[in-house]
């Protein structure tokens, strides 16, 4: 009789309200994916009980290769990774924004960027995930290693080749400044005091030429006076 009931029992209905918009692959329509995709398994969470029900619904709206992806996160046992609080996500990518080498080295530099990048949980996966990674470790670098790098023989297209070339240029450039040793300009600067002057002396580096003249011919005559007057 008890299974007759469950038998008969009727199926908990689905309400197919606002369905996730499918998602195309690009990294930064995941989060909003997502999003969707937890609202709508809210709304119906007595469809969507178990989590190999998630998993398959999730999975009716991404292509091939995204289904791999979130496959893997299934069973390397990741998959509640995919559903971290969003406010974690933009914790991270705001650092991201706001980092800066300033005195850090270029290794330093990849490694905090690359840590960001994935608590955020961006990826270089797409061409748009790979060019905006780039600007923002463009962003992130000192101006003058971005030209150099910029200016190098083969500019670099994707962000892990941006890593390499940051931390050459920047060792290179650092083991250059251990020999060179200190700059002219960083020397200290030692005062010197002027010699003092006598306020009574006449400066006649200061006096014109007609002046000079006149003051020679003054004294030129005050020598013949005084030889007339002399016995």
């Amino acid at each position: 009789m008890v299974d007759q009931q469950m038998i008969d029992a009727p199926k908990t209905r689905e309400l197919s309200l606002c369905k996730p918009t499918p998602f195309n692959g690009e990294w930064f329509k995941s989060k909003k994916f997502l999003q969707e995709c937890i609202l709508y398994m809210g709304i119906n969470k007595d469809v969507y009980d178990t989590e190999s029900k998630r998993i398959a619904f999730i999975l009716s709206f991404m292509q091939e290769g995204n289904a791999v992806g979130i496959l893997t996160y299934r069973l390397t046992g990741n998959f509640q990774k995919a559903f971290k609080p969003e406010e974690e996500d933009i914790d991270a990518l705001d650092k991201l924004k706001m980092l800066r080498q300033k005195n850090l080295t270029a290794e330093q530099l990849v490694t905090k960027f690359k840590l960001l990048v994935g608590e955020a949980g961006m990826s270089n996966n797409s061409d748009t995930a790979n060019k905006l990674l780039i600007e923002m470790f463009k962003a992130a670098l000192n101006l003058a290693l971005v030209q150099k790098i910029i200016m190098s023989e083969k500019k670099p297209t994707k962000i892990e080749e941006w890593y390499d070339k940051a931390m050459i240029f920047d060792r290179s450039y650092r083991l250059a400044m251990a020999i060179k040793g200190p700059s002219q300009s960083n020397a200290q600067f030692i005062p010197r005091a002027a010699p003092r002057k006598d306020p009574f002396a006449m400066d006649v580096d200061v006096m014109t030429t007609e002046e000079r003249t006149s003051l020679m011919k003054k004294g030129a005559c005050s020598d013949a006076n005084n030889q007339d007057i002399l016995p």
